[in-house]
Protein backbone atom coordinates (compact mmCIF):
# COMPACT_ATOMS: atom_id res chain seq x y z
CA UNK A 1 0.00 0.00 0.00
CA UNK A 2 1.35 3.29 -1.00
CA UNK A 3 2.01 5.76 1.75
CA UNK A 4 -0.82 8.13 0.22
CA UNK A 5 -3.52 5.16 0.38
CA UNK A 6 -2.29 4.80 4.03
CA UNK A 7 -2.56 8.12 4.85
CA UNK A 8 -5.95 8.57 3.44
CA UNK A 9 -7.30 5.22 5.20
CA UNK A 10 -5.99 6.92 8.63
CA UNK A 11 -8.23 10.07 7.35
CA UNK A 12 -11.52 8.44 6.27
CA UNK A 13 -12.16 7.06 9.58
CA UNK A 14 -12.79 11.15 10.90
CA UNK A 15 -14.39 10.94 7.20
CA UNK A 16 -12.06 14.12 6.16
CA UNK A 17 -13.77 16.57 9.42
CA UNK A 18 -12.41 19.81 9.49
CA UNK A 19 -12.50 22.03 12.35
CA UNK A 20 -9.64 24.39 11.30
CA UNK A 21 -8.14 25.80 8.33
CA UNK A 22 -5.22 23.92 8.62
CA UNK A 23 -6.62 20.59 8.48
CA UNK A 24 -8.81 21.59 5.37
CA UNK A 25 -5.43 22.52 3.92
CA UNK A 26 -4.17 18.90 5.18
CA UNK A 27 -7.13 17.07 3.10
CA UNK A 28 -6.53 19.59 0.42
CA UNK A 29 -2.87 18.22 0.51
CA UNK A 30 -3.90 14.78 0.98
CA UNK A 31 -6.71 14.96 -2.19
CA UNK A 32 -3.54 16.41 -4.14
CA UNK A 33 -0.96 14.03 -3.43
CA UNK A 34 -3.71 10.92 -4.24
CA UNK A 35 -4.87 12.54 -7.64
CA UNK A 36 -1.19 12.92 -8.66
CA UNK A 37 -0.84 8.87 -7.75
CA UNK A 38 -3.90 8.30 -9.32
CA UNK A 39 -2.66 10.37 -12.55
CA UNK A 40 0.58 8.63 -12.72
CA UNK A 41 -0.89 5.15 -12.33
CA UNK A 42 -3.41 6.09 -15.62
CA UNK A 43 -0.43 7.16 -17.48
CA UNK A 44 -0.32 9.67 -20.69
CA UNK A 45 -3.87 7.76 -21.94
CA UNK A 46 -5.92 9.67 -19.47
CA UNK A 47 -8.85 10.85 -21.33
CA UNK A 48 -11.29 14.13 -20.53
CA UNK A 49 -13.45 11.32 -19.30
CA UNK A 50 -10.93 9.69 -17.33
CA UNK A 51 -10.52 13.01 -15.72
CA UNK A 52 -13.94 13.16 -14.30
CA UNK A 53 -13.52 9.60 -13.04
CA UNK A 54 -10.67 10.67 -10.80
CA UNK A 55 -12.51 13.63 -9.59
CA UNK A 56 -15.41 11.48 -8.89
CA UNK A 57 -13.04 9.21 -6.81
CA UNK A 58 -11.66 12.62 -4.65
CA UNK A 59 -15.45 13.46 -3.61
CA UNK A 60 -16.03 9.44 -2.67
CA UNK A 61 -12.40 9.63 -0.80
CA UNK A 62 -13.54 12.89 0.89
CA UNK A 63 -17.26 11.59 1.47
CA UNK A 64 -16.29 8.36 2.85
CA UNK A 65 -17.85 6.22 0.21
CA UNK A 66 -19.93 6.05 -2.92
CA UNK A 67 -21.48 9.99 -3.87
CA UNK A 68 -25.17 10.07 -4.57
CA UNK A 69 -25.80 12.34 -7.41
CA UNK A 70 -28.74 14.41 -5.28
CA UNK A 71 -25.66 14.73 -2.10
CA UNK A 72 -22.80 15.89 -4.83
CA UNK A 73 -23.02 19.09 -4.89
CA UNK A 74 -22.30 20.12 -1.21
CA UNK A 75 -19.50 17.42 -1.00
CA UNK A 76 -18.18 18.78 -4.21
CA UNK A 77 -18.04 22.40 -2.93
CA UNK A 78 -16.19 21.18 0.13
CA UNK A 79 -13.74 19.67 -1.85
CA UNK A 80 -12.96 22.19 -3.89
CA UNK A 81 -12.58 24.69 -0.52
CA UNK A 82 -10.37 21.70 0.58
CA UNK A 83 -8.16 22.61 -2.63
CA UNK A 84 -8.74 26.20 -2.13
CA UNK A 85 -6.79 25.63 1.40
CA UNK A 86 -4.68 23.46 0.33
CA UNK A 87 -3.00 26.55 -2.04
CA UNK A 88 -3.72 29.19 0.33
CA UNK A 89 -0.22 31.39 0.44
CA UNK A 90 0.98 29.40 -2.35
CA UNK A 91 -1.43 30.46 -4.80
CA UNK A 92 -4.58 32.25 -4.59
CA UNK A 93 -7.88 31.00 -4.68
CA UNK A 94 -8.64 32.88 -7.84
CA UNK A 95 -5.64 31.68 -9.49
CA UNK A 96 -5.75 28.03 -8.78
CA UNK A 97 -9.24 28.28 -10.21
CA UNK A 98 -8.25 29.96 -13.42
CA UNK A 99 -5.16 27.65 -14.02
CA UNK A 100 -7.39 24.56 -13.22
CA UNK A 101 -10.14 25.70 -16.11
CA UNK A 102 -6.99 26.14 -18.44
CA UNK A 103 -6.21 23.04 -18.28
CA UNK A 104 -10.53 22.34 -18.73
CA UNK A 105 -9.65 24.42 -22.07
CA UNK A 106 -6.49 22.30 -23.19
CA UNK A 107 -7.16 20.11 -26.02
CA UNK A 108 -4.66 17.54 -24.65
CA UNK A 109 -4.61 16.93 -20.58
CA UNK A 110 -1.53 18.67 -18.90
CA UNK A 111 -1.52 16.21 -16.67
CA UNK A 112 1.12 13.74 -17.81
CA UNK A 113 4.29 15.47 -16.10
CA UNK A 114 2.61 15.87 -12.66
CA UNK A 115 4.41 13.16 -10.66
CA UNK A 116 7.93 14.47 -12.52
CA UNK A 117 6.72 18.26 -10.69
CA UNK A 118 7.12 17.13 -7.01
CA UNK A 119 6.67 20.20 -4.49
CA UNK A 120 7.99 22.62 -6.83
CA UNK A 121 4.64 21.82 -8.57
CA UNK A 122 2.11 21.71 -5.53
CA UNK A 123 0.06 24.32 -7.10
CA UNK A 124 -0.21 22.59 -10.07
CA UNK A 125 -0.73 19.83 -8.88
CA UNK A 126 -3.61 21.21 -6.52
CA UNK A 127 -4.95 22.55 -10.37
CA UNK A 128 -5.09 19.89 -11.97
CA UNK A 129 -7.00 17.80 -8.77
CA UNK A 130 -9.24 20.67 -8.90
CA UNK A 131 -9.51 20.44 -13.11
CA UNK A 132 -10.79 16.74 -12.32
CA UNK A 133 -13.90 17.58 -9.44
CA UNK A 134 -14.82 20.48 -11.82
CA UNK A 135 -15.27 17.95 -14.79
CA UNK A 136 -16.89 15.91 -12.37
CA UNK A 137 -19.45 18.29 -11.55
CA UNK A 138 -19.88 18.89 -15.24
CA UNK A 139 -20.31 15.59 -15.89
CA UNK A 140 -23.16 15.32 -13.02
CA UNK A 141 -24.79 17.95 -14.67
CA UNK A 142 -24.00 21.24 -12.09
CA UNK A 143 -23.23 25.12 -13.17
CA UNK A 144 -19.70 25.00 -12.87
CA UNK A 145 -19.37 29.22 -11.74
CA UNK A 146 -22.27 28.49 -9.45
CA UNK A 147 -20.32 25.53 -7.60
CA UNK A 148 -16.93 27.83 -7.62
CA UNK A 149 -18.23 30.88 -6.26
CA UNK A 150 -19.99 28.54 -3.40
CA UNK A 151 -16.28 27.03 -2.82
CA UNK A 152 -14.70 30.05 -3.31
CA UNK A 153 -17.38 31.92 -1.07
CA UNK A 154 -16.59 28.93 1.69
CA UNK A 155 -13.11 28.93 1.79
CA UNK A 156 -13.04 33.08 1.95
CA UNK A 157 -15.40 32.98 4.92
CA UNK A 158 -13.43 30.96 6.60
CA UNK A 159 -10.27 32.49 6.43
CA UNK A 160 -12.26 35.80 6.95
CA UNK A 161 -13.21 33.73 10.52
CA UNK A 162 -9.77 32.63 11.62
CA UNK A 163 -8.20 35.78 10.79
CA UNK A 164 -10.97 37.44 12.66
CA UNK A 165 -10.45 35.25 15.77
CA UNK A 166 -6.53 35.70 15.60
CA UNK A 167 -7.00 39.59 15.75
CA UNK A 168 -9.17 39.63 18.69
CA UNK A 169 -7.70 37.52 20.68
CA UNK A 170 -4.03 39.47 20.57
CA UNK A 171 -6.42 42.72 21.22
CA UNK A 172 -7.64 41.09 24.25
CA UNK A 173 -3.98 40.18 25.93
Amino acid sequence: MSLILYRCNLLLVGNFNADTNAQRAANGDLLTDLHTEWTAAAGPALTEGGRARLGRALAEVHHGGPVKRSEAAPILCDVLTDLFHSADGHLSATGLLSAACAELRATAPMTGNLPTVGEDGRCGRTASALASVLDYADLCGFHLENLAILAHTKWSDEVEAERFAHIRATRRR
